[in-house]
């Protein structure tokens, strides 16, 4: 009995099958997760083009006078009428427009949003000339 058990154990110990799906299985998590990062990345840097897009239009609607910076700002939180908590926040000084927009990292990480909290967030932020309308008198009377 001992002896038959004792050569089972030696040739289980010399079997070569299953090593790949060791080496798989070890494997796999850190792909997954390097996968799980990656699309939380691309989507992360996609929403920054989003963000970058509404406040570029936010400051120069304000810039151009068609809207006031308060209409802007709700303008730019309606664009992304999601169930994120967007911010927007638009400001007139000095012949400048600056209008930042921002909004959690954990209200759009799909895959990695324990990772950030919630303090973290992903802004973009314009500031734009808001130009002085330029009038010339002689033409208008002409």
């Amino acid at each position: 009995m001992k002896r038959g058990l004792l050569t089972k154990f030696k040739s289980f110990a010399r079997a070569t099958d299953g090593n790949v799906t060791i080496e798989y299985v070890l494997w796999l998590p850190f792909m997954a997760a390097l996968l799980a990062f990656t699309v939380d990345a691309s989507m992360l840097m996609h929403r920054q083009t989003l963000l970058y897009d509404a406040s570029r239009d936010a400051s120069r609607l304000v810039a151009l006078g068609i809207m006031t910076p308060s209409q802007a700002e709700t303008e730019v939180v309606k664009r992304f009428g999601g169930g994120a908590n967007y911010s927007a926040n638009i400001v007139e000084s000095n012949g400048l427009v600056s209008t930042t927009v921002s909004v959690p990292f954990s209200q759009i990480a799909v895959f990695t949003q324990r990772f950030w909290g919630d303090s973290s967030q992903l802004s973009a932020a314009v500031t734009m000339w808001k130009g002085e309308e330029e009038t010339n008198e002689g033409e208008e009377n002409a």
